[in-house]
């Protein structure tokens, strides 16, 4: 996945890189975004479909009868509610870990999602990964702090899927866009021929 570009004998070499694994703060911070960001989102996404409501709420003078309400439209609309602040979260975090395994806050942080074997991570471990990660929300995240495999900095979430977060090497982007670059030279060469 992550690679290096090197001259030997004035050829250019490729070389696997070695990978660090993100400190705790880094996923930290990456996990804060990521819910600053699903915060605004789900916040807005109610806002727009029960804006009637809650605006006739908040128009209420009484302080006491505002808080009566919004009890009430939480007992009504509670099933709902509950069904997006699975299903909105969980998109987030599993369409992004499949896709190039960082979320916005791990792209900020510079860190990514990978296996343990260096490749993407499949649909059916994205959902248990983020399943596991929803189940340590119940514990208020402290079983987050431990890190159950200490070679590979494994938290609980990472440990049932084997996955590992990693730093994004700082020669990455160049080596990806040089490599990108070939692909298309290759591609107009191959176009050329024909």
């Amino acid at each position: 996945m992550f690679i290096e570009e090197k001259e030997y004998n004035s050829e250019k070499v490729i070389y696997p890189v070695a990978l660090k694994f993100a400190p705790f703060w880094k996923r930290m911070i990456s996990f804060i975004i990521d819910s600053i960001i699903l915060i605004i989102i789900l916040s807005l996404m109610v806002f727009i479909v029960y804006r009637n409501e809650l605006i006739s709420i908040y128009k209420q003078e009484s302080a006491i009868l505002q808080l009566k309400l919004i009890n009430q439209f939480i007992e009504k609309y509670s099933f709902q509610l509950s069904i997006t602040n699975f299903v909105i979260p969980a998109s987030y975090f599993i369409l992004q870990w499949i896709d190039n395994g960082q979320t916005i806050g791990a792209r900020i942080m510079k860190i990514v999602v990978i296996s343990a074997n260096s490749r993407k991570l499949n649909i059916l471990e994205a959902l248990i990964r983020y399943t596991v990660l929803s189940l340590c929300q119940v514990f208020l995240y402290i079983p987050l702090i431990f890190i159950i495999n200490p070679l590979y900095k494994q938290r609980i979430h990472d440990f049932v899927v084997n996955s590992v977060v990693v730093e994004i090497p700082k020669i990455y982007k160049k080596v990806k866009n040089n490599l990108e670059e070939k692909s298309d030279n290759i591609e107009e060469n191959f176009d050329e021929i024909e």
